[in-house]
């Protein structure tokens, strides 16, 4: 017998067969494949999340009731296992868990009442001193040092103790500093303390003292001065919110650094 004739057509088939192998191959992996194959975690950066408002004081059903938020200044969730919250004395919390993107995440201490009608996402032993402050330290997974609250301070920041039991808030996503909080406002709150009574605190909400771009707008300058005297200068802020809103601490800033202001007092809504 002779040699078997070339078919084009057999080997079309053949080279098919492959083709589909190779198909179905590519789609079972890019099936599968997700299911056991994750990249890994971002690596959260200083200030990602911060330590956003400290109840040292406890709360009025008990000055025991301590309690601490995180929040996340991010767009993403963030896994917060294995990282840290410290002071200089008997906290060292090892946390759990994930916080939600724009977030917040609770620690209560001792049990889950210090607030009675939100939940914790941790609790934790160990108090702070109501007389002198205890620097706390957030730290990533990695040891590195992500935010600080009341770092180097003599005496807490802010907050107040008995009657009010004003919780210290940060007042926006920048470095730790005695500006960078305040006392909450007693106007904007959330929350109930174990009795059921309103907490003077924001906790799993909004800071009452943290506000958002154009709370507080530069609304005139005088920088010609007047007909009396060229050097008599000024410089007008309004406040168009339906609130009042405490300004102690802030600072009108020029790019230069020439003209740094520290303001205090209150700007009354609109």
């Amino acid at each position: 017998m002779g040699a078997k004739p070339y078919s084009p057509l057999l080997k079309k088939k053949h080279i098919s067969r492959w083709g589909v192998g190779v198909l179905l191959a590519g789609f079972l992996l890019g099936t599968f494949l997700p299911s056991f194959v994750q990249a890994a975690p971002r690596r959260a950066n200083a200030l990602d999340v911060v330590i956003n408002e400290v109840a040292w004081m406890g709360t009025a059903a008990s000055s025991s009731d301590e309690w601490i938020e995180l929040y996340n200044s991010t767009s993403s969730p963030i896994d917060l296992t294995n990282w840290t919250l410290s002071d200089s004395g008997d906290i060292n919390v090892s946390l759990s868990g994930a916080i939600p993107a724009n977030g917040y995440y609770l620690l209560e201490r001792t049990n889950d009442d210090p607030i009675l009608d939100i939940n914790a996402d941790i609790t934790y032993t160990g108090g702070l001193t109501n007389t002198s402050a205890e620097p706390l330290e957030l730290r990533d997974s990695a040891n590195n040092l992500i935010d600080t609250a009341n770092k180097d301070g003599s005496a807490w920041f802010a907050g107040s103790g008995s009657p009010d039991y004003g919780s210290m808030e940060r007042i926006a996503v920048i470095a730790d500093s005695p500006t960078a909080w305040a006392t909450n406002n007693g106007i904007t709150i959330n929350g109930q303390d174990a009795n059921g009574d309103p907490l003077r605190a924001t906790p799993k909400a909004p800071n009452s003292v943290s506000y958002q771009p154009l709370s507080i707008i530069i609304n005139e300058i005088a920088w010609a001065g007047t007909e009396a005297y060229f050097g008599d200068e000024w410089i007008e802020l309004y406040n168009p919110s339906t609130y009042d809103i405490s300004v102690d601490g802030w600072r009108l800033v020029s790019d230069s650094g020439s003209l740094d202001i520290f303001i205090t007092g209150t700007i009354l809504s609109g």
